[in-house]
């Protein structure tokens, strides 16, 4: 039976917008790709009535954001895919082949955790809640399965998650020994003894080596531990900077087993064999006990990189990427994330997404009124802390889509050093596009009392600038607008740009540069030409820089700069960092190099002024002269 409309057109009317229209020349490889998929799928599950819209539709949210989409959908494991589509469908018959095949292993799967048949039962519910039954009206979390691993290495990763969550939760928290506890025990008292007599020697020398980390980096550790995603695959990839800091807390709890256990040896062979009843067979006997100790510590790196190999396998470790999606922040929402509206306090009591904080405008509260650089960090704290935003804590940003100053805010809290910020671009038009819940009640979370530190390798001063200028290992980005890098606007005591710096404007960074004049004059009814490019049109917009150079950017003080920073930090630029004070400072120190200088004409600035004083006045004569009832100009 003829289709009555192609999966390829679906597909593209799923996508829409210009992602749509860039994808249009491949319409017939991506009908045949999408047609072998489903037949594929269908073969593997006959008695499962999928229809092919909605097949067509799911394989469009989740190859969205991939480069290359037929080689995405080509690589998908088809008969995976197409059940974890009809069972978020709720397809009864997927749903009856995912309880039989999937969910009946979770038994297997955790028993290593815990054998009870009761927990088994717990995790397994759970699981069922959590893939299956829709929440507060999102998609099933089965729904984020993408197809590029096995469906049953997905479910077992989530069983194992979900396992150890459950038993963290039903017990006190661990120590870093553990592991330790976990070794296989002795028949023997006295080395049990030992064990225990030596344990809080251990943790105590353990925890003093972690207090002599970084702050960052023992908090980051200490977040290793932390709930993972819902799911493995949560859309913008954010599980590998978890995976990495699980794996180093992983690493220190072997190195401390390892270490134990070896200790252990040496004291049992000490203790069993009498030095000097038999001094050559003990030395021999505590010889081989260091040897092993050396081979099961010079065993861990390759742990460790198994460990990696095992989840990039699984498809669990993928580029952390700083901008998310309406889904992410509706997952951050529902997990407890710190939301923050950066808009004015105006624009929140309008409509805000649900559960978020605000501070009034960031680029009016964070920035002194003159110099537009930041206020002293003791007043950043206080604005923060009493906001309840705790850069310790994730915090994800949002205003108006697409708009610089939700970057600038993101920018800070990269230089306050918070743990993993994100920053919604869709903004509150994606948020309302999507259908989702809009509320005016304000939100006040607990205060907190905030110690900021900064990172200043991620900003530079004017005199870094000016004497970097001619560094070959360095690069500047302009990202303001060509009249002002040429000097015909001047926003400074002069006009012009610095020395070798490459003009490309920040709006270039989306799918329309002319979006926001157009929403302006109400010529287009959507915001989608808001929507970021491709990550092939960036690279090819910025195919002048090195991705491996350090780049500066700039602007007028720092805002849009701090836009296509990010965007540069996304596509792999090595090191991005945005020069705060940008034309603001550099062109109000006259000794600082630059090109294409004009200055203002103040002798034609006051003709002008004066000019527009007797219009203003001619216009409050007349305005006076209509109210008193007379005609204007006559007597």
């Amino acid at each position: 039976m003829e289709r009555p409309v192609s999966l390829s057109r679906i597909f593209l009317d799923r996508l829409g917008g210009r992602r749509a229209e860039d994808l249009a020349c491949l319409t017939e490889s991506i009908d045949s790709t999408l047609q072998a998929l489903e037949r594929a799928g269908r073969e593997a599950w006959p008695g499962v009535p999928l229809s092919a819209e909605a097949f067509a539709s799911h394989i469009a949210d989740r190859v969205r954001t991939r480069a290359d989409v037929v080689e995405a959908i080509s690589t998908m494991h088809a008969a995976d895919i197409f059940l974890a589509c009809a069972c978020s469908c709720a397809i009864p018959a997927a749903l009856s082949v995912f309880e039989r095949d999937q969910l009946s292993r979770v038994p297997d799967l955790v028993r290593r955790i815990d054998s009870a048949a009761a927990f088994a039962d717990e995790v397994t519910q759970t699981m069922r809640e959590m893939l299956l039954v829709p929440a507060h009206g999102a998609e099933t979390g089965i729904a984020e399965y993408s197809g590029r691993g096995a469906l049953s290495n997905w479910v077992r990763i989530i069983a194992v998650r979900t396992a150890l969550r459950l038993r963290r939760e039903q017990r006190s928290p661990g120590t870093f020994l553990e592991a330790e506890s976990e070794l296989p025990g002795t028949l023997d008292p006295e080395l049990d003894y030992l064990k225990l007599r030596y344990r809080g020697a251990y943790e105590e020398a353990l925890h003093v080596a972690l207090a002599s980390l970084p702050d960052r980096d023992a908090l980051l550790l200490s977040r290793g531990q932390a709930e993972p995603d819902r799911t493995p695959e949560s859309r913008d990839g954010s599980s590998a900077r978890a995976i990495i800091r699980y794996l180093v807390a992983l690493l220190l709890r072997i190195l401390h087993a390892a270490i134990l256990r070896s200790q252990l040896d040496l004291v049992d062979v000490m203790k069993r064999r009498d030095p000097l009843r038999c001094p050559r067979r003990a030395l021999r006997q505590w010889k081989q006990a260091k040897e092993m100790t050396m081979s099961r510590l010079l065993c861990l790196p390759r742990y460790v990189l198994v460990g990696v190999a095992l989840f990039a396998s699984s498809g669990a470790v993928r580029g952390a990427s700083s901008i998310v999606d309406t889904a992410y922040v509706a997952d951050a929402i529902a997990r407890g994330a710190i939301i923050w509206d950066t808009r004015s306090a105006a624009a929140y009591k309008q409509g805000h997404i649900p559960g978020a904080v605000n501070i009034d405008d960031v680029g009016m509260v964070l920035r002194d009124e003159n110099t537009e650089d930041y206020i002293a960090l003791e007043r950043i704290s206080a604005l923060l802390g009493g906001a309840g935003i705790d850069p310790k804590k994730q915090v994800l940003v949002y205003g108006a889509k697409a708009n610089p100053y939700v970057y600038f805010a993101l920018v800070t809290l990269e230089y306050l050093n918070a743990v993993d910020p994100k920053i919604y671009h869709g903004g509150i038009e994606d948020w309302k596009s999507a259908g989702r819940p809009i509320t005016t009640e304000m939100t006040r979370l607990e205060p907190v009392t905030l110690k900021l530190t900064v990172n200043p390798t991620l900003l530079v001063d004017t005199a870094e600038v000016v004497r970097r200028l001619h560094d070959p290992k360095v690069q500047i980005l302009d990202a303001r607008t060509q009249k002002e890098y040429s000097g015909e606007e001047i926003r400074a005591i002069r006009g012009g740009h610095i020395p070798g710096a490459i003009p490309i404007h920040y709006m270039e960074n989306w799918i329309d540069p002319d979006a926001r004049s157009k929403i302006e004059k109400k010529d287009v009814s959507n915001f989608d030409g808001l929507n970021l490019k491709s990550r092939e049109q960036l690279q090819a917009l910025y195919a002048k820089l090195d991705p491996n150079k350090e780049t500066i950017v700039y602007c007028q003080s720092g805002i849009r700069a701090s836009e296509s920073a990010t965007i540069l930090k996304e596509l792999g630029f090595k090191k991005v960092r945005v020069y705060d004070s940008s034309w603001l400072g550099y062109g109000n120190t006259l000794d600082a190099p630059a090109q294409n200088v004009t200055f203002y004409n103040v002798g034609l600035i006051q003709s002008k002024m004066t000019s527009l004083q007797r219009r203003l006045e001619t216009l409050e004569k007349a305005l006076a002269e209509t109210k008193a009832g007379k005609e204007p100009g006559k007597e």
